[in-house]
């Protein structure tokens, strides 16, 4: 879809996504509720079906909003007079209104979409960098604490993680800190619950038993839980790391998974809320993993003025989206529910052996320079040209329209460069052929149904080669036959464009 509609190319990258599915995840509330989360799913897929919209596709409708003016997205979401008071009343901030007087251009202001700009952002690093306090044990005696967080975490994208685990006991009636290890999680996985779990393994990894048990304690629900659903169920292919989670009890097993203990602790409380010497150990020993786990994260290359750019922007995102889905349920639920016919293809002509074959071209300047007959669509650089004008497209059932350099029926899809090719036969009212229905996706799209080179934009009905009733009848009957094998005329005309014959 996104390949296909010009208006997504538009954005020159990928579209960001994110800001729009943390909207419509979000927890219903009086003013973002499945209406607005709708109305925002078809902002973003193109599926606002204007009047101006339905007139270009050739319903029987004016085009214009019940204000009078030409019914368009801008015009519904920042100009209609129906909608002027919410819009007033909304408050908008002054970052988001500055950043449409300097860009009005973009598609962000129409669909609610980005362009994702995280390439700029440099990737997660490869290297684990675990880092051990030279000063203490390289050992974990006693209880075990664990750790895994975050920073940056505006975005998943963004998002940078880090791991620590403390050993901490009593010596002589002191919390002793017996060591300390910390690093970064690597690669493209960056998430809170594999640093968490990662952290468990480090502890496997390099325990020592305290009272032939090793006991661990963790704030993480996911960890704890887990543990205590046993390998079976975490080691399942179905279950989210079930590659770490059979590291760690393979790491069980040889230590003896029966002496091991997984305890939850609760995160980030105040030494003051201490009940006794044990509580007070945990509290310290957790805070002190993570302090060690952010400090670890922050090893992550990371432009922090970057970040802070990207945050800002996916709040101005975010606003708009909301803007967007709320002007639109104002203006719906004021908007008048039509169904509106769609106009049916002119009339087909009938072949006729005894028209006249003496046609006058009706020649029109182009404005990118050149002259076209508006009946027969055949090109001259000086406005004359040494074949009569034999046929009238127009009659023939095609609703024309031009990207410039190629000339297409918006209905079956036939199209011309150099020739007319199928627009020389009645319009049989639908694409006939695979080929054809692909042409009429990109011609609209404003790219070569061959090459796929970027083209100008489509314009339907030649507004520039709007005919005169007098070039109507100084062109006569029109003339040609419409093949039987659609599908061998194309493959022939292809074939001659591309020199194959």
């Amino acid at each position: 879809m996104f390949e296909q509609s010009s208006q997504y190319g538009q954005l020159g990258a990928e579209p960001w996504l994110e800001p729009l599915q943390s909207l419509l995840g979000a927890k219903d509330s009086p003013r973002w509720g499945p209406k607005e989360k709708a109305l925002l799913r078809t902002l973003a897929s193109h599926g606002v079906w204007t009047r101006q919209r339905l007139k270009d596709m050739g319903y029987s409708t004016d085009g214009l909003c019940i204000c009078g003016d030409i019914d368009t997205i801008a015009h519904r979401a920042y100009e209609c007079p129906v909608t002027r008071v919410f819009r007033e009343t909304y408050g908008l901030s002054k970052a988001l209104g500055e950043a449409r007087r300097q860009q009005p251009q973009l598609q962000l202001w129409a669909d609610a979409l980005a362009p994702s700009s995280f390439l700029e952002m440099p990737p997660p690093s490869l290297a684990p960098r675990v880092t051990w306090n030279p000063r203490l044990a390289s050992q974990f005696v006693g209880f075990g604490f664990g750790d895994g967080s975050g920073i940056h975490g505006a975005s998943r994208d963004t998002l940078r993680c880090g791991w620590a685990v403390v050993s901490s006991q009593f010596l002589g009636g002191q919390i002793v800190i017996t060591a300390e290890v910390s690093g970064l999680c690597v690669g493209p996985l960056q998430e809170v619950n594999y640093a968490e779990l990662f952290a468990l393994y480090q502890y496997l990894s390099n325990a020592f038993s305290y009272d032939n048990e090793y006991t661990y304690y963790s704030d993480s629900s996911f960890v704890v839980n887990g543990w205590r659903k046993g390998q079976q169920a975490c080691c399942s292919s179905w279950a989210i790391y079930c590659n770490l989670w059979q590291q760690n009890f393979d790491k069980a097993l040889d230590l003896g998974i029966q002496s091991i203990r997984v305890f939850k602790v609760k995160a980030h409380r105040s030494i003051k809320t201490s009940l006794n010497m044990y509580d007070s150990l945990k509290i310290l020993a957790n805070c002190r993993a993570d302090v060690l786990c952010k400090e670890a994260a922050a090893k992550h290359f990371a432009n922090k003025l970057w970040y802070d750019k990207l945050k800002s922007q996916k709040q101005l995102v975010v606003e708009n989206a909301k803007f967007l889905a709320r002007v639109f349920c104002e203006h719906v639920d004021k908007f008048p529910r039509e169904d509106f016919e769609r106009i049916p293809p002119g009339p087909r002509a009938v072949p006729d052996a005894s028209a006249s074959q003496s046609g006058k071209h009706s020649f029109r300047a182009l404005s990118r320079g050149g002259f076209r007959c508006i009946l027969c669509l055949a090109s001259s650089s000086d406005g004359r040209a040494a074949t009569k004008c034999r046929q009238n497209v127009l009659e023939l059932g095609h609703r024309i329209w031009t990207t410039g350099a190629v000339h297409f029926c918006a209905v079956c899809g036939a199209y011309s460069f150099g020739r007319l090719g199928l627009l020389s036969k009645p319009c049989p009212g639908r694409a006939n052929t695979l080929h054809l229905t692909h042409a009429r996706r990109w011609l609209h799209a404003g790219l070569h149904p061959l090459t796929g080179e970027e083209l100008a934009l489509p314009e339907p009905n030649f507004p520039e080669l709007k005919p005169t009733q007098e070039d109507l009848e100084a062109a006569g009957p029109c003339i040609g036959e419409l093949g039987a094998d659609f599908e061998e005329e194309l493959e022939q005309e292809l074939c001659e464009q591309l020199g194959l014959v």
